[in-house]
């Protein structure tokens, strides 16, 4: 039971006589027929020894091993451990760079069970805001392809890591999922014959932008 998380160990601490530690051990060896444990208690900072008859590690949680291979595959982004990582720690906890992909629980990193449902029902929400409406809004700013200027080289096709780029295989030239497309300006900046430009953020208008801005100083 989630709710009753916290409230469970305070009851076995309180009913059980259970002390309970929050600390960092430093070692653990048998002096005799006990397993003494030595360690520092962060709370109070202050040094503990234990003498246990039986000693119980919890296990390190990793990954699934194929978690990255997983997000090779979605175009997201894993640590080196392997764990999903998110858009933003703050402003985006259960979003990825990816549109319409979302992480929860401990896919993104070891969690309990308190944490890992409020993130699962952050995404779950982030999900059905998307039904809820009938339309998508989208940022107006993303890339767009001059075809006759585009020699087809790939580089774009390469650099962007929201896979909305691709290839057209009859014209030849390169073609943008809007859907897709973030607006970075990654493959704007990697063009070499500057035939990928962003909508309605064109060099010509910045040039404009310029030019009034420094009119009167001229």
């Amino acid at each position: 039971d989630a709710k009753g998380y916290e409230e469970y160990i305070k009851k076995v601490v309180d009913e059980q006589r259970v002390l309970y530690l929050r600390g960092r051990i430093s070692k653990i060896f048998r002096d005799g027929d006990k397993i003494k444990v030595w360690g520092v208690d962060t709370l109070t900072g202050k040094s503990i020894e234990i003498a246990a008859d039986l000693v119980v590690l919890a296990t390190a949680m990793v990954p699934s091993p194929g978690a990255k291979e997983l997000a090779r595959k979605l175009n997201i982004i894993a640590d080196q451990h392997g764990f999903i990582t998110e858009a933003h720690i703050k402003l985006r906890p259960v979003e990825t760079l990816t549109s319409g992909i979302y992480i929860a629980g401990t896919a993104q990193w070891p969690r309990d069970l308190p944490d890992t449902i409020a993130s699962a029902g952050g995404a779950a929400s982030k999900i059905l805001s998307l039904f809820s409406r009938k339309e998508l809004l989208h940022e107006p700013v993303v890339a767009v392809v001059d075809e006759e200027v585009c020699r087809g080289c790939g580089q774009c096709v390469s650099i962007c890591s929201f896979q909305a780029i691709e290839l057209d295989p009859v014209k030849k030239v390169a073609r943008v999922n809007e859907a897709v497309c973030d607006g970075c300006g990654a493959c704007a900046v990697t063009c070499p014959s500057s035939a990928m430009q962003h909508k309605n953020w064109t060099p010509r208008q910045f040039f404009e932008m310029i030019d009034i801005a420094t009119a009167e100083y001229v």
